[in-house]
This record gives C-alpha cells, sequence and structure tokens, in this order.
C-alpha cells in the first residue's frame, strides 16, 4: 500500500496537469482511484496531525471542475474560475504533501 504522502504526489501532478493542459478530461480519468484513497485516509482516526486538509479541498475543487465540464454546476460558474482555484491551492497541497512525507519519514526511523 503506498504512504499518504504519494498519494498525495500523485495529486499534485494531476492538478498541474489539469491547470496546463486545455483539455482536462484525459486527467480526469486517472483521478478516481487517487481521490477515492485519499478520501479512505481522511475517513479515518488521526493519530497525529492530520494532514489531509488541503488534499480533501482539492478533490472538492478537481470534483467541482468535473462538474462544470459536464454542465451540472450553475451557469455562471465557468470553467475557467475552477482552474484558478486549483492553480491557487497547489502551493498549499505541495507544502501539505511534504509535511507528511517528513512525518512518515521520521516515524519510519522510530
Amino acid at each position: 500500500m503506498k504512504p499518504l504522502s504519494q498519494h498525495m504526489t500523485d495529486l499534485i501532478a494531476i492538478a498541474e496537469d489539469i491547470v496546463r493542459f486545455a483539455e482536462p478530461v484525459t486527467v480526469l480519468r486517472r483521478f478516481d482511484a487517487i481521490a477515492a484513497e485519499i478520501r479512505r485516509i481522511d475517513a479515518l482516526p488521526a493519530e497525529d496531525e492530520r494532514l489531509t486538509h488541503c488534499a480533501m479541498a482539492m478533490v472538492a475543487l478537481i470534483d467541482g471542475l468535473r462538474g462544470a465540464l459536464q454542465g451540472r454546476t450553475q451557469p455562471n460558474t465557468s470553467r475557467t474560475a475552477w482552474l484558478m482555484l486549483i492553480g491557487a491551492a497547489l502551493p498549499l497541497l505541495r507544502a501539505e504533501a511534504y509535511r507528511q512525507f517528513v512525518a512518515e519519514r521520521e516515524l519510519a526511523r522510530g
């Protein structure tokens, strides 16, 4: 089983691809498995500091973008607004993923 920091790194790569590429539909296909795993880990009790807040926010933002692409959101909600929010959340997610990686490394050291 992959550690949470690896799932978060995968989510970062997906978010970067969504922001970078003009057509995020192909990137969204990779998203579901990672989102499900992050949701599962977030539902578990936290032993120390919870480091899934930004990851869960990013999952919600990408789900919002998917809804906008499929026309399920309000008519005035544009795809560009979702892309801007995803891009704005990326630095927070990177910092949270790094903190999770450091915590996992410290735990492995004992």
